[in-house]
């Protein structure tokens, strides 16, 4: 994985879960809560603006080009909450998160079972 800090001089090299965790500011009690609602509404801003991006512009960025910048921010956003979210289940990783999401993806390919409905398909 690539490390925070390689592409600027910010004097320091992190990777992207140690980063966000020296940013968190919020008491344990509250974790749960503030992070799951967190990702609802940053994924809902992402959303909103998908939304405006066919609404008024028929879905291209071409005609929006600040959405492409607006839409990279926003799941900048959801990631900061689901790094925390990670790390707040035992301090698992991104990377961990996309190593078992392409488990589960190639078994159900390899079953037949990649479209349809529920998570145990």
């Amino acid at each position: 994985m690539a490390n925070v800090g390689e592409d600027k001089d910010w004097g320091f090299s992190l990777s992207y879960e140690d980063a966000v965790r020296g940013l968190d500011i919020y008491p344990d009690a509250a974790k749960p809560l503030i992070y799951g609602a967190g990702l609802a509404s940053e994924a809902g801003e992402v959303c909103g603006l998908l939304k405006k991006l066919h609404r008024d512009h028929g879905g291209s960025l071409d005609l929006m080009p600040m959405a492409r910048h607006k839409l990279l921010l926003e799941c900048g956003d959801c990631l900061w909450y689901i790094a925390r979210i990670l790390d707040f289940l035992g301090g698992y990783t991104i990377e961990d998160a996309k190593r078992e999401n392409l488990e589960k993806l190639f078994d159900r390919r390899a079953r037949g079972a990649i479209q349809g409905s529920g998570d145990e398909r």
